[in-house]
């Protein structure tokens, strides 16, 4: 049954708990929407700590060539306390509870909305155990910046962009490391087979 955009944030939470369970990390992963259609889903390629910045662009071009007006980006993080004078952090441990942070723009409006979900977990011998989920509306930094921009000027760029380019970026986020899935729109469009990205 094909995602919908109500219900990406029940499966980042269940794509992020399969990955902790299953490899002990949560991949990051960008999804892309046309409205209420899902245009595309990406697992991002491998990268070093705090270099995200690329692969995290390498996705954005492609879902703002397919005309993306709605996007989410999940990732694991650590949730550290204003109260805490320095955080628990040593060489040894990271004390800081782990979460999977979802940030949210959406431009199928007049104007883009933003909003975040943090998701604080426990991961244990047992499975993982979700905490109280905390929203917070108008998201900061550079990854809700950059969603926001993609959200607002991609029409743009979707109407420049020939099928040819859009399969180029495709083929290009697959051979640097990234796991596609499109949707099925956008498969029939491009004239690509079920189960190809």
């Amino acid at each position: 049954m094909p995602l919908r955009w109500h219900d990406v944030e029940r499966f980042t939470v269940q794509t992020a708990t399969a990955d902790l369970l299953g490899r002990g990390e949560v991949r990051p992963l960008l999804v892309g929407f046309m409205g209420e259609e899902q245009c595309v889903v990406a697992f991002l390629r491998g990268f070093p700590n705090g270099a995200y910045t690329d692969p995290i662009i390498e996705v954005l071009a492609l879902a703002m060539a397919l005309g993306a007006d709605r996007l989410a980006f999940a990732a694991a993080g650590r949730l550290t306390s204003l109260d805490d004078p320095i955080p628990p952090v040593t060489e040894d441990a990271d004390l800081r509870q782990r979460a999977l942070v979802v940030e949210y723009a959406d431009g199928a409006g007049p104007t883009p909305l933003q909003h975040s979900c943090i998701h604080p977990f426990t991961l244990s011998s047992s499975g993982v155990v979700w905490d109280v989920t905390l929203h917070l509306t108008g998201g900061r930094g550079w990854i809700p910046d950059a969603l926001r921009i993609a959200v607002s000027s991609g029409d743009q760029l979707a109407g420049e962009a020939t099928d040819a380019d859009i399969r180029s970026q495709a083929e290009r986020c697959v051979t640097l490391g990234h796991d596609l899935a499109l949707g099925p729109t956008v498969r029939a469009r491009l004239g690509l087979p079920r189960g190809c990205y």
